[in-house]
């Protein structure tokens, strides 16, 4: 992964008006006025255009040069045909154990002191498991994976786990099945793209902080079968 930190604004006109425009927020709102009222402005944006020397782009049709179009990508190396982009291509079904084996059995009322969300701990643990050859099984949630008592998944895996650790650090691993941030948005999100990509996944968390993104599951339940009825086109 390369990271590149840029100015906002890099490569459009540093300044306009006398006020700075690079490097600033300006460049994200409306950096120069073009009309009969600012005609100065229009050189400005003429020398702007200009900078990206359009002629070493393009031909005198204004069509794109062919060696340069021929970079693009074709077939699978395009983004939205790659195998790992495009879930469809990937998609397999989880391997699922068998659910009865973690039944609770009570043999009368009271008699048994047992937690659901324990026995669920197991029974995913069971899940990545299974799946291990596959990878295609991840839990996302906000740094409640032990707090809601799903402590058993961490007997198989670990948290996926990328920046420094310490020495009271549990459970962080450069691979892992769970996902952990204190983020609810973030942790949804990155759900919903994991499963774009044709995996499956489980999203964690309180009942009380579950209705901070509860209106992120609404939408991408709306979307997934509007998108199905779309017609692509590919133009040239």
């Amino acid at each position: 992964m390369i990271v590149l930190n840029s100015p906002k604004g890099w490569t459009g006109s540093k300044e306009v008006d006398g006020l700075q425009i690079e490097g600033t927020s300006r460049a994200h709102q409306i950096p120069l006025l073009v009309g009969s009222d600012h005609p100065q402005h229009l050189r400005v944006l003429e020398n702007w255009m200009k900078s990206y020397r359009p002629e070493e782009l393009f031909d005198k049709n204004g069509r794109l040069m062919s060696e340069l179009a021929e970079l693009a990508p074709n077939g699978e190396r395009r983004m939205g045909a790659n195998p790992h982009a495009n879930g469809g291509l990937l998609l397999h079904d989880l391997i699922m154990p068998d659910f009865r084996k973690h039944a609770v059995k009570v043999t009368s009322p009271g008699s048994v002191l047992s937690s659901d969300t324990h026995v669920l701990g197991e029974f995913l643990r069971d899940v990545i498991k299974l799946n291990v050859d596959q990878n295609n099984f991840r839990i996302f949630g906000p740094d409640e994976i032990l707090s809601n008592r799903l402590n058993a998944i961490f007997e198989v895996t670990n948290r996926q786990w990328e920046a420094q650790t310490k020495d009271h650090d549990e459970f962080l691993a450069t691979c892992g099945r769970a996902i952990e941030i204190l983020s609810e948005h973030q942790c949804e999100g990155q759900l919903e793209g994991y499963l774009l990509t044709g995996r499956h996944g489980l999203f964690t968390s309180y009942e009380a902080f579950i209705h901070i993104i509860d209106s992120m599951f609404n939408k991408n339940g709306e979307d997934l079968p509007e998108v199905r009825n779309w017609k692509w086109e590919l133009v040239a």
